[in-house]
């Protein structure tokens, strides 16, 4: 009996899922009958397909600092001002796909960029930038202690995921203001409005992933509209509001009446 109320009152987060290994973790999952929260509509929806109810509970985005003046930032990283700066705060990893990413920035005109993380393909994805011959234009750096700021000072985010769960990152970038060029991968397609809030492209096709980042940067016009809509959608991420809405959510598990 005490096993089985503990186990009603379990509660998992999905804060993302590989849709490679979506088959495997839903059936771990109905095995276990534990209640699923998913951080995001994609994997919510990747559960259900399987057959796992879940409730969405939202990430919060805490205020953003002041951002690192966009002047500071190129002279702190050494990249041209006579372009548009493109930020991409992630690890390089399999699942973020920074070797899209790269050859997306080497191809899109008017733009520079700056991903900030490292991670297991560091070495990889700093020779292909030599490869490319965009060294002048793409630094690749190790995480930094005012990685939000820096996020905050840029003109574009941009990531090239092959899945995500409900990318912190993308809230905070439209939070503070920043135009978002991502990839239509899961968790992303979900967290934004492709053409009104972000521009995206499929994952894994540079070339689409360019033509994005050089729409958005030689149309400030553009990155104003998808600013103002993509600010309306992060105010439903400030943090007294997704508190709220895990409150409620733990009282309904306490309850029986999940989800």
């Amino acid at each position: 009996m005490l096993a089985a109320v503990a186990r009603k009152r379990a509660l998992v987060t999905c804060h993302g899922l590989d849709p490679a290994r979506v088959r495997a973790t839903s059936l771990a999952t109905r095995l276990s009958r534990v209640a699923v929260a998913s951080c995001g509509e994609g994997p919510r929806r990747l559960l259900a397909e399987r057959g796992v109810v879940s409730r969405v509970l939202d990430n919060a985005v805490p205020v953003m600092p002041a951002p690192v003046a966009r002047d500071e930032l190129l002279a702190r990283f050494g990249l041209p001002a006579s372009m548009a700066l493109a930020v991409s705060p992630a690890r390089l990893t399999e699942q973020k796909d920074p070797l899209t990413l790269v050859r997306a920035l080497a191809a899109a005109k008017g733009v520079c960029g700056l991903l900030v993380g490292g991670g297991p393909l560091d070495g990889a994805i700093r020779a292909e930038v030599a490869r490319l011959g965009a060294e002048d234009r793409i630094v690749i750096a190790p995480w930094q202690p005012d990685a939000r700021a820096l996020l905050a000072g840029a003109d574009l985010l941009v990531l090239a995921s092959r899945w995500e769960g409900q990318p912190t990152v993308v809230l905070e970038a439209m939070a503070a203001g920043v135009a978002v060029v991502a990839t239509s991968c899961p968790g992303i397609a979900d967290t934004v409005v492709d053409g009104r809030s972000a521009l995206l492209a499929a994952p894994g096709d540079h070339a689409a992933l360019a033509a994005q980042l050089e729409r958005a940067a030689s149309d400030p016009g553009l990155r104003r509209s998808l600013v103002d809509l993509a600010r309306t959608q992060a105010n439903r991420h400030r943090v007294e509001v997704v508190v709220e809405e895990h409150l409620d959510a733990y009282a309904r598990l306490r309850e029986g009446r999940w989800p």
